[in-house]
């Protein structure tokens, strides 16, 4: 059955992008206040009114329970696969699908054993997160940043980790490749915190007048080269750039694989991204990610609408009832379907509500006068307690508490040693002062 679920994803044409090849090492560049000038790529505005065509036509189409969860499972399981094996998790596509499925099914997960049981948190750490895009709701601030993180890193890394924003005491930052080659050297510690505060403000302010796509994408990029983080910095930018876009004007976009079309052709999703930096130019960057999130749509269009029950001759009085469901998301009585349909008395709709459960399009609860129906959603399985909500924000909030503190003893000391080398105090130190 695995085997049936694997999709045709197309990767991005790397031809497109052969002039992305920048020079290493490259150099994060500091922009306070962050002001980038845009320009779009050719064909731009036709990519971008395909994507919002497909989004709402996805908007309408109808599935079957069953086929509904494989085609939600599937992309999220894809879609987790493809970013935490890009920053060393272990477990192999079919192990993160079964994890997947298992979740959002209501069952207790399988974890392998050993080392691999945190790479399974992990995954339960993102199914979580990617479900439920509006556990961060906009706008976001730095507290969102690092609560983001707390949440993805639960149970995978260092907890002194978790949530803490790199300082002075981390310069220089550079990442290396297999073979020790310097590649990026990232913002300096000391700038972290007034860099990204720079970048939520464009991005809660210039970014709300941009299409989705491009606004996620800037975000990531910069989020990606201020690398404010120690560690996960990789999985929790391309968790936000996937929370970002569901909630502003593409929540289908959940049901894509975006991850496969964005990192499969990992060497030129480095190369887009440094080429970024080197030149300080996004164009090439928002093309890069409109190839990949167009052909993810078009992927989940064609798989979604071959499940589509409204197409399968159902007639009028169905169509609207299991559209008038799917709005409602909530449990509904007979009582309040004959409210969406005139002329139709509560014994025949509960006939037709009843048919349309047995073919799988609604479930129900109860008996009788009491029967209730709902459209289905795999993803309202997904539960994340409040308890567990307040705990990460308390721990979140000490944390903040702590590097503030910390941070004004590393500012005092970067002062004193900033201070130490110019002119006046070298003169003092030879004078004896």
């Amino acid at each position: 059955m695995i085997d049936e679920l694997a999709w045709l994803i197309m990767a991005v044409d790397p031809r497109r992008f052969a002039h992305a090849e920048p020079m290493y090492p490259v150099h994060h560049r500091k922009k306070v206040p962050f002001h980038p000038l845009l320009k779009m790529p050719e064909a731009f505005a036709a990519r971008a009114t395909r994507i919002q065509t497909l989004e709402r036509e996805m908007g309408r189409f109808i599935p079957r329970a069953e086929d509904y969860f494989e085609v939600i499972s599937e992309a999220r399981a894809v879609n987790i696969h493809r970013s935490i094996s890009l920053e060393g998790n272990q477990l192999s596509e079919n192990q993160v699908r079964r994890i997947t499925r298992d979740s959002m099914a209501g069952h207790e997960p399988k974890f392998p054993g050993g080392k691999k049981r945190k790479d399974a948190q992990e995954v339960l750490n993102h199914i979580g997160f990617w479900s439920q895009p509006d556990f961060l709701p906009p706008p976001w601030t730095i507290d969102s940043i690092a609560l983001a993180h707390v949440i993805l890193l639960d149970g995978v890394e260092n907890d002194e980790l978790r949530g803490r924003f790199r300082g002075p005491e981390s310069d220089p930052w550079v990442i290396v490749s297999d073979v020790k080659e310097e590649l990026f050297i990232a913002a300096g510690g000391g700038h972290v915190r007034e860099e990204l505060e720079s970048l939520l403000a464009w991005l809660n302010s210039m970014g709300e007048g941009l299409f989705p796509v491009v606004a996620a994408a800037v975000f990531f990029h910069e989020f990606e080269s201020i690398h404010p983080f120690k560690d996960g910095n990789g999985r929790t930018g391309r968790a936000l750039f996937h929370a970002y876009v569901q909630q502003h004007g593409l929540p289908n976009s959940h049901l894509c694989p975006i991850e496969p079309a964005l990192l499969d052709d990992r060497e030129l999703y480095y190369r887009v991204l440094s080429w970024t930096d080197s030149k300080g130019d996004y164009t090439t960057l928002i093309d890069f990610f409109m190839d990949a999130v167009l052909q993810a749509y078009e992927t989940a269009h064609e798989r979604l609408q071959s499940k589509d029950i409204l197409s399968t001759g159902i007639d009028e009085v169905d169509k609207r009832l299991l559209t008038k469901a799917r709005e409602e998301r909530a449990w509904f009585s007979v009582t309040k379907a004959t409210s969406w349909i005139a002329g139709r008395g509560e014994q025949t709709l509960r006939k037709r509500l009843n048919n349309l459960v047995d073919e799988g399009a609604l479930e129900t609860v109860g008996k009788t006068r009491s029967k209730r129906y709902r459209f289905p959603d795999p993803i309202t399985v997904i539960r994340h307690d409040r308890e567990w909500k307040a705990e990460a924000l308390r721990e979140m909030a000490e944390r903040r508490a702590e590097d503030d503190a910390d941070n004004m003893a590393e500012l005092a000391r970067s002062i004193r040693k900033e201070n130490s080398k110019t002119p006046a105090a070298r003169q003092a130190r030879a004078s004896g002062d």
